[in-house]
């Protein structure tokens, strides 16, 4: 019931929890309704519904005194508050009783994972990358007890991020080339995806643009295999600086505008860090462009679609 994909059906979440309701299986119930509330979030980018249902499934578990199901919707909950309220103090310190519970628990895999991917984005999020690079390197000595490379490799990635914006661009790029050799094509995507995206940023920040765009193409080629997910904004918004870097601000505007439109069809927002990363390069663009040009070309990229965008950005149309 967890693992074979029922958060990607409203409807298959709904019967599971009509199931263990009839069967006055309140833990069962709790689980259920977290699927539900994952449904409404990765299905129909749903927030309220999400959130609806979260924090009913969070009292339930407070009110059964089942820490482990509490933890599985606590997780849920933080997302929803995250991208639904766009309230990130209270995403986070949810995320935290996460972590406790987890930490509390013994469950090594489990307090990585909140550290390196949730509670290190948070630090991000408000220019504390020092936290941020901590966050990353205790999830990553986590996952290497644990002899988990997926979760390594990522793990990795992320404290060599939090390097760039600490200035350390060799020491990332080090890490990065490194990642990107230990991939396996039976990876999930994502994990071969973010070493490569990641280089390029590095490379960006470096001045080396053309090996930026082309690590930058090469993420979005991997990525185009798979139907395109919320984070994949954030290739279009690198290939965007890219551009304006490179002095092309047409591009660059339209491209920023297809990272508008991933965002807006999966009712997410660009982060604080991303806002003041890239916020030089694309004043750069239209200042070039002159507002009235810029404003077009921006509009121009949100309305394209997918297909039409990812073409665009390959050079393809």
């Amino acid at each position: 019931f967890l693992t074979d994909g029922a958060y990607e059906s409203l409807d298959r979440s709904l019967r599971a929890l009509a199931l263990f309701e009839a069967a006055a299986d309140r833990i069962g119930a709790a689980v259920a309704k977290s699927l539900v509330s994952r449904a409404h979030y990765y299905v129909n980018h749903d927030y309220e519904g999400m959130l609806r249902w979260s924090e009913e499934a969070v009292r339930d578990a407070r009110t059964l005194g089942d820490d482990w199901v509490l933890r599985v919707n606590l997780g849920i909950l933080a997302e929803g508050l995250r991208y639904g309220h766009r309230d990130p103090q209270r995403a986070e310190a949810t995320y935290r009783e996460a972590l406790a519970l987890s930490r509390a628990a013994g469950d090594s895999s489990e307090s990585g994972r909140i550290l390196t991917f949730y509670i290190n984005g948070f630090a991000k999020e408000r220019f504390d990358f020092a936290e941020a690079l901590r966050c990353a390197q205790e999830g990553l000595a986590l996952a290497q007890s644990l002899d988990d490379p997926v979760t390594e490799i990522q793990a990795r990635c992320i404290v060599a991020d939090n390097m760039r914006y600490l200035g350390d661009l060799s020491g990332a790029a080090v890490i990065l080339e490194d990642c990107m050799d230990s991939v396996t094509d039976q990876m999930d995507l994502n994990t071969r995806v973010h070493p490569v995206i990641k280089l390029a940023r590095v490379m960006h920040a470096s001045g080396d643009y053309p090996r930026a765009n082309a690590l930058a193409m090469q993420a979005l080629r991997l990525r185009r295999t798979q139907p395109m997910r919320s984070g994949d904004y954030a290739i279009f918004d690198v290939m965007a600086v890219i551009a304006a870097a490179q002095g092309d601000a047409l591009r660059a505007a339209r491209l920023r505008g297809m990272a508008d439109n991933m965002l807006a069809l999966n009712n997410h927002y660009r982060k604080a860090n991303h806002v003041w990363e890239y916020a030089p390069f694309m004043d750069r663009a239209r200042a070039a462009l002159g507002d009235a040009a810029y404003e077009a070309a921006l509009a121009e990229g949100r309305g394209l679609s997918v297909e039409q965008a990812v073409a665009y950005a390959l050079g393809e149309s």
